[in-house]
């Protein structure tokens, strides 16, 4: 199998503001049916010949006992995006198996930190920096492959309703969706004006959580994870869907995780299991 996420952007706040080991993780996305996320981390060690240094590193199925057997293969492409037009990113490419012991790659000596500091370089603009990620995984064993579903085009239990949400369009089955949610049934069959409507815009909803609780009361295996977990669950019950919230809260991550945000805390470094590239 062969699996080719689109890129992927992730930016960093408070750069400047991170301690030494100090490490900053971005939201998850999946690719080859694995959950992946991005972390930076400053270390000065002989990793980086002694010097301060921002790394990257990319980390797989991170929340899968160790014992598990399973293994993607594949290449992934780190780039440190330049937020001055015209000037090069820099871009580095990870070609390690991920393995329930080595679930992190990438690289301690991504950037030098006087090089990140100067101003003129553009990788760092209001104490924050971008990085993309574009991964294209070949092979993998142990992983339950999910059924896929689009809703960006008709196809599963479309029945031509679209919700519009932050300009992009969802394909939903308004019966499907209504037995799953009283407020969609209400909206779809109820005296509202929506009832007549092929295209309904949701506005306060952001269009990346509603696609991943689309996937959860759909059958695609789609698991909830400690950054999708706290908007999964809002959206749940302000939809008043009783599976769904009963399927999120069977993921509690825990209390001692921040949540759904771009940059959220890392467990500290001591947790940490990677494999350095030079």
């Amino acid at each position: 199998m062969t699996s080719t996420n689109p890129p992927i952007l992730c930016a960093f706040a408070g750069i400047t503001k991170m301690a030494s080991y100090g490490v900053k993780t971005s939201r998850v996305w999946h690719c080859g049916d694995l959950p992946w996320h991005l972390y930076v981390q400053i270390e000065t060690s002989s990793r980086t010949d002694n010097k301060k240094c921002l790394g990257l590193f990319l980390t797989c199925n991170d929340e899968v006992d160790e014992a598990a057997k399973w293994s993607a293969e594949g290449t992934h492409t780190i780039s440190l995006l330049n937020q001055i037009p015209g000037l090069q990113n820099m871009s580095k490419t990870v070609y390690g198996k991920f393995t329930a012991t080595s679930k992190s790659w990438g690289f301690s000596k991504f950037i030098e930190w006087d090089l990140l500091m100067d101003p003129a370089m553009g990788f760092l603009v209001k104490d924050t920096i971008v990085v993309q990620v574009t991964s294209n995984v070949t092979k993998t064993t142990g992983v339950r492959s999910s059924i896929k579903f689009d809703f960006s085009s008709p196809g599963f239990g479309d029945d031509g309703i679209v919700l519009k949400i932050e300009g992009k369009k969802v394909h939903v089955g308004k019966n499907y969706l209504s037995t799953h949610s009283p407020v969609f049934a209400a909206m779809f069959f109820g005296n509202f004006a929506e009832k007549d409507k092929t295209e309904i815009e949701l506005k306060d909803v952001a269009h990346e959580d509603f696609v991943e609780l689309m996937y959860v009361i759909h059958p695609s295996f789609r698991e909830v994870n400690k950054s999708s977990y706290k908007p999964l669950l809002a959206l749940a019950d302000r939809f008043q869907m009783k599976y769904a919230t009963e399927a999120v809260e069977s993921c509690h991550p825990g209390e001692d995780y921040d949540t759904h945000s771009l940059v959220n805390p890392f467990p500290p470094p001591s947790r940490l299991q990677y494999q350095t590239l030079r």
